[in-house]
Formats: C-alpha cells, structure tokens, sequence
C-alpha cells in the first residue's frame, strides 16, 4: 500500500499540553473518502536496559500519574525538545536516576509509538558502566531497583506495576542474555 495515497488535507489544534498535543485531522483516504482522525503528537523516547556485570538489571520505582501508583520501569528520556540528542539525554538521565557512568550502548529495537501517536520508542541495552551518586531534582523521587535478570519478566508481572513497555523490554534482556 502506498503511503502517498493517503492524504492529510486539514490538520487542526484541539488541544495544546505541556508534554502532548493533540489534533483534528482530515484526511483523503486511497478509495476517495475523506474522514477525521484525531493525532496525538508526541515525542521521541530513548529507553535503557541497564544489565550490571553480575546480571541484573537496574530499574526505578515512581509514582506515576497513569495508574496513579508506584509503578516500576525502565530509565527513559522524553525528547520534549529537539535541543537535545535522544543518546546524549538518555545518558543524562541515567546519570541523574541510577548515577550510571560511561558503558556500552547498543540499540535492540525501535518502534512507533502508536497507531495514531507520533514519536519512535527507541531502546537501548548497555553494559560496562560505572555506578556513581545519583542527581536527582528536588521533586524527583525515585528509588533505584536491582532485579536478577533470570526470572525478570515473571518477577515483573507478579510483582510490580508496569506498562506494556517495561515488559517488551524485560522479554528483550532475557532473550538477549539468557537465549530464550
């Protein structure tokens, strides 16, 4: 199916937020038809998987504003702003929450936000690195958390809240390390 066939011929504001904006569109579809979506545009996200030397992997427990709990996940940045890399705020935001210094950076896999969300999800295993004091704000609060590698996923699941991303990335330390 060519993407060129679909055509955006209006795109409206309906919302404008501090982190997400959302949008009435209209849009010629392939067949003629013309219809009104809504989008959601969002930003691009740079996740880690922090695997120690002795196998485990570093997470973080927050409350969070979604299942107003304290969830558990993976370190990520939210490029709200184009001012900054996705690799280079990552690795900001692994210094300031796990106090993560230096290490080996590979990307495991990149995806779409969602059907009607822009952004990519892009996520990072790294290795190697030092542990050094944390910078966390004054409003941050966070506790770092250290989960054996073997067992993660199902750890997960049984024990913690989490988000459909957390586990993908749980399922990808596992498959990657224990050969799963």
């Amino acid at each position: 199916m060519d993407k060129h066939q679909y055509k955006v011929i209006n795109r409206f504001p309906s919302y404008k937020g501090k982190k997400v904006n959302v949008f009435d569109e209209t849009i010629k579809l392939p067949n003629g038809n013309i219809v009104e979506w809504d989008m959601v545009d969002f930003p691009d996200i740079y996740m880690a998987i922090p695997v120690t030397n002795d196998k485990k992997v570093l997470l973080v427990k927050q409350w969070r504003q979604g299942p107003k709990s304290i969830m558990t996940d993976f370190v990520g940045a939210r490029l709200d702003d184009k001012s900054e890399q996705g690799l280079v705020a990552l690795k900001r935001e692994l210094a300031e929450e796990l106090g993560l210094k230096g290490g080996n950076y590979e990307m495991l896999v990149e995806y779409s936000n969602g059907v009607r969300i822009s952004g990519l999800r892009t996520i990072y295993l790294v290795t190697e690195f030092d542990i050094d004091k944390t910078k966390l704000e004054e409003n941050e609060i966070v506790e770092k958390v250290e989960i054996p590698l073997k067992g993660l996923y199902e750890e997960l699941v049984k024990n913690h809240v989490v988000t459909g991303d957390t586990l993908l990335m749980a399922k990808l330390a596992e498959e990657k390390y224990l050969k799963i």
